[in-house]
């Protein structure tokens, strides 16, 4: 991010965001004080949106959102299986067994290590 005197920024976003995203939404705010007139005085473009309104050397928190330009191709993307209750079930049958049986040889390493 870059400032100048004025209380203007200039927030570099990664390359392509603006390519992949569309109606974007802007969260704006001013850390460790009040700045009233705080703003996004640009919006994005080119990967670059300015925030204005602040003073000089003035901390400000931001976060953008926005959605997928290509909702069938965004859908593809995101490879995440869907939850299987039946796997999660096995999943902790095997986890409780596995812990009873560490806990039988840690008994028995005690046992053997007293005698």
């Amino acid at each position: 991010m870059r400032e100048d005197r004025n209380g203007e920024a200039v927030v570099e976003l990664p390359k392509g965001l603006d390519d992949l995203h569309t109606n974007f939404k802007y969260q704006v705010t001013a850390v460790g004080g009040p700045a009233p007139n705080l703003h996004v005085a640009q919006q994005i473009r080119g990967n670059k949106f300015k925030i204005a309104g602040g003073t000089g050397k003035l901390k400000v928190s931001w976060q953008v959102g926005g959605e997928l330009r290509d909702r069938p191709l965004a859908s593809k993307r995101v490879s995440e299986k869907p939850f299987d209750e039946k796997l999660a079930q096995e999943h902790k049958r095997w986890s409780e067994n596995f812990a009873r049986r560490l806990k039988e040889i840690k008994s028995r390493m005690q046992h053997l290590l007293k005698s």
